[in-house]
């Protein structure tokens, strides 16, 4: 005698609605202006951007696979519409800054978990991965780019983590709001 088949339980997994692309659109779309458009270089290798609002509000909002989605995909997208090519090491990068966010920050939001999401985004995502994906495609010394990027790294953290704090107050509960209600 067979077994009945195991009912799939669907409101488990991320399901692709309407407002939920709409929503990641406008988060890939921010992002770009963010970080293709209203950025400071301080060398070639170094830069300061905006754009992690755009990956934390899709973290907050969405999720971790969907906020490491939107973040692949707006890399890929500047990548081609800024350079004419991608580097696929950081696109995966990008994704991966993504479900940082997402992992630490999706459900609460505790000042705990706003430092970590920052750290490990900024440590392990910006410092140590992306100064890898700099050296293996452009032939660059690791450990000259760590070097460089040290101080890129400290400030970053620090203007994160009051952003993040601040949004945490004054925008996620709002957000949240806007997008779960029906």
């Amino acid at each position: 005698m067979e077994k009945p088949m195991k009912k799939l339980n669907y409101k488990k997994r991320t399901q692709f609605t309407v407002k939920l692309l709409v929503f990641a659109g406008l988060i890939i779309a921010c992002e770009l202006v963010l970080e293709r458009l209203l950025v400071v270089y301080q060398t070639p290798t170094n830069r300061y951007t905006l754009a992690f609002i755009a990956r934390v509000i899709s973290g907050v909002v969405l999720g971790p696979v969907v906020a490491g989605i939107t973040g692949s995909v707006s890399d890929i997208i500047g990548a081609f519409a800024f350079y004419g090519s991608i580097n696929p090491l950081l696109s995966v990068v990008a994704f991966l800054r993504g479900v940082v966010y997402g992992v630490f920050l999706f459900k609460k939001r505790t000042p705990l978990r706003i430092v970590g999401a920052v750290l490990t985004e900024e440590i392990v995502c910006s410092l140590f991965l992306t100064s890898l994906s700099l050296s293996v495609w452009y032939g660059m010394s690791f450990s000259g780019l760590i070097a460089v990027r040290l101080v890129q790294c400290a400030i970053m953290i620090a203007l994160q983590l009051v952003t993040i704090f601040t949004l945490n107050r004054l925008l996620f509960p709002r957000l949240l709001a806007i997008y779960h209600q029906r």
